[in-house]
């Protein structure tokens, strides 16, 4: 072999090894925060993306387990903020979909937030989740839906309806409606955003749409994804998975200050969460920002199966003061940055059920 060569291929194999190594931290857990920063320098903080770099390099010390655990090694090119100056995109406004907004019930939205805060605890295996299991699957029945329900735990179940369309394509609509387990939390996180998902449901279960869709309401996400991770497992078995054209998650999307909303997804992504950011602005009040890469909630499984899609989650700067807490009660809630989300949701649906 050439010695210029071997020289060059030596200076490569040097610089790899030299190179920064980055870490996407878990923001719900600041309380390593202090510890973190004797083995990390902080990079990016914004909103849900924290990155740190490693002080030194990872042979040369020895960074504890229960760190290890809220982090995640990350690429320089994978993580990306757009802050909503830079995101002015805007469409020509569908008068179909204005109609089907102007659709949209309050009342009904506030009847799935009682129903679902009067559960003591809608955490895994409690009774609350049982029957939120149930009152979806029923209400989907009411609505014509070709409803599912799933168990992939001793007592845990997803639930899902389904419609099809002319083609065999799908677009995915999801919020988990598990809790986190303490007694009455789980307003923001997530009765909202599968209140939501209820409300969409209805208003899609009619019309003439070139795909079919899927309402899915995800079970055990507070316990690491279990069911949106079981869903595509299955979904990838029996071939559904590659007929999904598009799917959109809901996560905590009642309580916010500034009128921003993240629209999360993985970088091979970035031009869909840049046309839903142009969905915002023409349908809604909101200010759209895109983060990248995704984490935390259950469009990642998707995602990492190369299914194209977002997570819409109210803005983390600005997220609720009553997170996985006791106070996260009906009350607490921002109903209308809710009802916000609901019509940029609802516009997004339409869009991709029809392109």
């Amino acid at each position: 072999m050439n010695k210029f060569l071997i020289l060059f291929l030596s200076i490569l194999t040097l610089n790899l090894k030299a190179a920064p190594q980055f870490y996407r931290f878990n923001p719900q857990h600041g309380e390593f925060k202090k510890e973190l920063k004797e083995f990390f320098s902080p990079v990016f903080n914004e909103g849900r993306m924290q990155i740190y770099r490693l002080k030194k390099k990872m042979t040369d010390i020895r960074i504890p387990k229960h760190l290890l655990t809220h982090l995640v090694k990350i690429k320089m090119n994978e993580w990306k903020v757009i802050p909503p100056q830079k995101l002015k995109g805007i469409l020509e406004p569908s008068p179909f979909i204005l109609s089907k907004i102007a659709e949209l019930s309050l009342p009904r939205v506030t009847k799935h937030l009682e129903f679902m805060t009067n559960q003591k605890s809608r955490s895994s295996g409690s009774k609350g989740n049982k029957k939120t299991v149930n009152y979806i699957q029923k209400y989907l029945k009411e609505h014509n839906y070709k409803t599912t329900t799933h168990c992939f735990g001793p007592e845990l179940c997803n639930v899902w309806g389904l419609t099809k369309g002319k083609v065999d394509e799908y677009v995915l609509i999801e919020a988990h409606l598990d809790s986190v387990g303490r007694p009455f939390a789980g307003a923001d996180d997530n009765a909202s955003g599968t209140a939501v998902l209820l409300e969409l449901a209805r208003l899609l279960s009619t019309g003439d749409y070139k795909r079919g869709l899927i309402i899915f309401a995800t079970n055990g996400e507070e316990d690491g994804l279990l069911g949106s991770r079981n869903f595509v497992k299955e979904a990838e078995k029996s071939g559904l998975l590659k007929k999904i054209f598009f799917f959109i998650n809901m996560d905590m999307v009642a309580w916010n200050e500034n009128g921003i909303v993240d629209i999360e997804t993985n970088r091979p992504f970035e031009h869909h969460a840049r046309w839903v950011s142009s969905v915002t602005n023409t349908y809604t009040r909101l200010r759209p920002e895109i983060t990248m890469p995704a984490w935390g909630s259950d469009h990642v499984p998707f995602l990492r199966k190369n299914i194209p899609g977002v997570l819409t989650i109210e803005h983390w700067k600005t997220r609720s003061p009553c997170y996985h807490a006791n106070c996260d009660t009906l009350d607490s809630l921002k109903i209308p940055y809710l009802m916000e989300i609901a019509k940029l949701n609802l516009a997004t649906s339409i869009y991709k059920l029809n392109e």
